[in-house]
């Protein structure tokens, strides 16, 4: 056992997947009009593995960190690769054209 005082230094938060209810939109067509997904609580996220809703305390830091990480990972997507960029040099980047 490890010997520990206070807090964690990071608030631990749950792993999260897509409300397999409302499909990740937070809402479902009633009759007239839409209404919160009962299963998300509106957030259309659920834990993963368990399908609990998420706690209320953490839901604004769970979202937030999981758009941070979709964040990320697009723009390794967008990002072109280092090794196809051209920067128009010859070997040992030298300025020879060829004339």
């Amino acid at each position: 056992m490890r010997k520990k005082h206070g807090p964690d230094l990071k608030r631990a938060t749950p792993e999260i997947d897509r409300c397999p209810a409302c499909r990740s939109t937070g809402v479902y067509q009633g009759l007239s009009y839409e209404m919160d997904c009962a299963t998300c609580e509106g957030a259309g996220w659920v834990v993963a593995g368990t399908g609990e809703v998420i706690p209320e305390d953490r839901r604004a830091l769970t979202l937030c960190r999981k758009i941070r990480e979709m964040e990320l990972q697009s723009r390794a997507v967008a990002a072109p690769p280092r090794e196809v960029w051209n920067n128009r040099r010859g070997p040992h980047g030298s300025h020879r054209t060829g004339d």
